[in-house]
């Protein structure tokens, strides 16, 4: 090693030694690139006693680069609701603790360990010198584009809020961690480690002189999380019922005694119902369904079946009721009068999903 740049390492491990010890609040000391000068004399009287010039020596050192970034996650879990878009994660704060302007990237991740799978992802930045709005994400943030360097200075913080859309499917308290990325793009920088000296990649000193930088960190990944928290009342069931393919199953027959199949509703003819009920954001307790048997039409007995999707969808257009079974016995009743009362079916304590029952009824003929 030269004897230059041991001297100028020297140098370098005197300043990051005072780094840290110093608080991480505020960027650290002399500006980057400063050139320190400091010279010495020596002043003498020759033989004859008269004075001489003195005489003088200088020696001068350009200040590193301290490279160093922070990234804060905010202090509290953010809380949503399933299905909400662009749900905002309270804000990361990303500051400039270095004493030079630094170039950095963003990106956030959200980790594979959460409940569920967030979506459409967006970053959005505020610098410290905004003066509206300072303590939300509004229409002044300035929205990140991969890639994009952000030029910090010296002491300079960003606010930065990351947005996902939640998907519907989330439960009540579950969890998605999402992490921000800060990456120094000066080379070297977001793979070193703690002391570091990255060579020239320092900012150019007030001499012109390149100069180095130290890394204290080059790469900083704080992690939020998004919890899904579900209110009470916010609890939705609904309710849908059609009639299966909108066609009935009849015969008709004439007085010769020949008869064909008819989608017709005619006297005589099965009309086949499909009830879908659907549940979101909670768990509906003693989740009941109840078919009341029309008038002028006769309940097909036995017909019921039931299908349970608990976390799926039931397409409300099936005709394949293949997956259909019979409700469990002291879970549902038939009226013991084929033409009228209630079919009632008792699914229990369900959580968000689909529930269904299918079942048929005869148009009177008579």
């Amino acid at each position: 090693m030269k004897k230059k740049q041991f001297s100028k390492l020297l140098a370098s491990s005197a300043i990051l030694g005072g780094v840290l010890l110093s608080s991480n609040v505020f960027a650290v000391g002399t500006e980057a690139g400063t050139e320190i000068t400091n010279t010495a004399s020596v002043s003498f009287k020759r033989a004859n006693g008269v004075e001489a010039d003195p005489v003088t020596a200088q020696a001068s050192f350009n200040v590193d680069e301290i490279i160093n970034i922070n990234n804060t996650a905010p202090s509290s879990s953010t809380t949503i609701n399933a299905g909400d878009m662009g749900a905002v994660i309270n804000s990361y704060t990303v500051s400039n603790l270095g004493n030079a302007s630094e170039s950095i990237t963003l990106s956030a991740i959200h980790s594979s360990s959460s409940d569920f799978t967030p979506t459409g992802k967006n970053i959005y930045y505020q610098r410290s010198n905004a003066t509206s709005d300072t303590d939300k994400l509004d229409a002044s943030d300035k929205r990140y584009t991969a890639g994009e360097e952000i030029l910090l200075a010296k002491d300079e913080v960003l606010t930065v809020y990351v947005t996902y859309d939640i998907p519907e499917t989330a439960t009540n308290a579950e969890t998605a961690i999402i992490n921000l990325t800060v990456s120094s793009t000066t080379p070297g920088a977001s793979s070193a480690i703690l002391g570091d000296v990255l060579n020239d990649q320092g900012t150019v000193g007030s001499n012109n002189q390149v100069i180095d930088a130290i890394v204290i960190q080059g790469q900083a990944e704080a992690n939020a999380t998004f919890i899904v928290d579900i209110d009470i009342n916010s609890l939705q069931v609904s309710i849908n019922k059609v009639i299966v393919g909108d066609i009935a199953n009849g015969i008709v027959t004439n007085s010769a005694g020949d008869s064909t199949n008819t989608s017709a509703f005619i006297p005589g003819a099965e009309v086949t119902y499909l009830v879908v009920v659907t549940v979101k954001n909670g768990t509906a307790a003693e989740l009941t369904i109840v078919d009341t048997v029309p008038e002028n039409m006769t309940y097909l007995g036995s017909s019921v079946k039931i299908k349970s999707e608990d976390g799926g969808i039931i397409d409300i257009a099936t005709t394949d009721f293949s997956s259909f079974t019979r409700p469990i016995a002291g879970k549902f009743s038939e009226p013991t009068d084929k033409g009228t009362g209630d079919i009632t079916v008792n699914f229990g304590d369900q959580a968000d999903g689909d529930y269904a029952i299918v079942l048929t009824a005869i148009i009177d003929a008579e």
